[in-house]
């Protein structure tokens, strides 16, 4: 096998795509090879089903495969190698059998470890040509691990939030500005590149599935036919194009993947008046000799990166109405503040936890600057709740209503919320991430995964 943990986990997410495309069952079924490979390597005899012993063998996976499997998702991976007839279970003990062998993958981890290879190499090439740095393979590693950990929490914030992947140094702004160019040049240039890095970016999020052990299964199984989903100002905004072209391409994707699951998409009023006022602000600002980009809003330096015009943004907002009529997104009132007040959260205290969460992942952050869209995402997800009528529910079908929304930390900060205020049992949370909601559906359509990602990844590069 390859000889660091970085070179490890980077290749063993190649082959989860790799088991993906060839296989096409559940991502439990991708980590069987490794299993597999893992008892006939280390030549187990068994292992016992103890504590001690499945610490040991997550140990020995990490070792191995670069990637951490934590004890709960371990259990689900024997399990399912039992079902499959790779092992059998005898007096608390797990026994490799002759079809073990089948799935044993240690020749073709040869291949996946070229791909890398060639990723690598490319990598440090364009850097040295495209802006005359020099990186050796270690800082090439870590610029790939650190992009894909950044995105950990997109799928794991409802769950366990422990990334799959190894702890990497700090990565200077430099280095994360060039691999970000290098995946955009891959993209436009280097197709078999691309591909092979995407094969990456994908395997990274089956791996991170496993991390939420049978409950996924809780959240993807039921068909999503008649799910109202209630979506945020910033989805809006980049259905709406008021991003890059590749961004709302991607979001257009989702939005007709959405559509075909047979969901119903809304946004609340008082998210209507957000996006209204947003557009009211740019048109007012983006002639206005006092026009300061300091302060302005992502919209209107949009708007004034493209040379829009007051008549350009008029206009704009003049379509909005029939822009989201075309969509199939549907204006709707929140619940009525003096109705079904049993259901009301503590929105002080939500509010408490969304500025500390805030806060965490950037010291910087104003919270003064923050109030006015922090109090419309409490509205929002307080809404979600009296919708819900104490309903914990275990599946997203019985979910019926969820807001979502683009901003990992606010989905966390709800999540965390739940944790403090509910009891700690495992059900759909009132807030997802819209990319934790396009992999439900990725899952649940694999033929589909590959096209619909393909535009994802590029656009995480791109998002701020």
């Amino acid at each position: 096998m390859l000889d660091s943990d970085y070179k490890k986990a980077i290749a063993s997410l190649a082959f989860i795509k790799v088991n993906w495309d060839r296989y096409r069952y559940d991502y439990i079924d991708l980590f069987l090879p490794f299993i597999a490979t893992l008892f006939v390597k280390n030549k187990y005899e068994f292992v016992e089903e103890l504590p001690d012993e499945i610490k040991r063998l997550t140990k020995d996976f990490k070792n191995e495969f670069g990637l951490e499997i934590p004890y709960h998702p371990m259990i689900t991976i024997l399990n399912r190698a039992r079902k499959r007839g790779l092992i059998k279970k005898e007096q608390q003990k797990f026994f490799p059998t002759e079809k073990i062998y089948e799935y044993d993958f240690t020749d073709k981890a040869q291949e996946q470890s070229r791909k890398y290879e060639k990723i690598i190499d490319f990598l440090i090439k364009f850097s040295q040509e495209k802006y005359n740095k020099k990186i050796d393979r270690k800082t090439a590693e870590e610029a790939i691990l650190d992009y894909l950990k950044h995105h950990d929490l997109d799928i794991l914030f409802a769950g366990y939030r422990n990334s799959v992947l190894p702890e990497v140094g700090k990565i200077s702004n430099e280095n994360i500005f060039i691999f970000c160019k290098f995946v955009e040049h891959s993209y436009k240039k280097e197709p078999e590149i691309f591909s092979s890095f995407l094969d990456i970016v994908i395997g990274h999020i089956l791996a991170n599935v496993i991390l939420y052990s049978d409950e996924f299964n809780n959240f993807a199984s039921p068909k999503l036919r008649n799910l109202n989903l209630y979506l945020d100002t910033r989805f809006i905004f980049r259905l709406l194009g008021i991003e890059e072209e590749v961004i709302q391409s991607a979001y257009l994707e989702l939005l007709k993947e959405l559509k075909e699951e047979q969901v119903n998409l809304f946004i609340f009023h008082h998210t209507y008046d957000e996006i209204l006022g947003i557009l009211k602000g740019c048109e007012y600002w983006i002639e206005n000799p006092a026009y300061d980009p300091s302060k302005a809003s992502l919209a209107c330096k949009f708007f004034k990166a493209k040379g829009y015009k007051q008549s350009n943004i008029r206009l704009f907002i003049n379509q909005l109405d029939r822009k989201l009529k075309k969509y199939g997104i549907n204006v709707i009132d929140s619940p009525e503040p003096s109705k079904d007040t049993i259901y009301q959260i503590d929105e002080a205290k939500l509010n408490k936890v969304i500025v500390e969460t805030y806060k965490s992942y950037n010291p910087g952050f104003e919270e003064l600057e923050k109030t006015f869209t922090i109090q419309k995402d409490i509205q929002s997800i307080s809404s979600i709740y009296k919708l819900r009528k104490g309903n914990k529910p275990l599946n997203v079908k019985q979910a019926k209503y969820i807001f979502i929304t683009t901003n990992t930390a606010l989905a966390c900060a709800v999540k965390d919320f739940e944790k403090q205020e509910f009891e700690n049992n495992f059900y759909v949370p009132a807030c997802v991430t819209d990319t934790f909601i396009g992999t439900l559906i990725w899952l649940r359509n694999p033929k589909k995964v590959e096209i619909i990602n393909t535009k994802k990844s590029l656009l995480m590069f791109i998002l701020p």
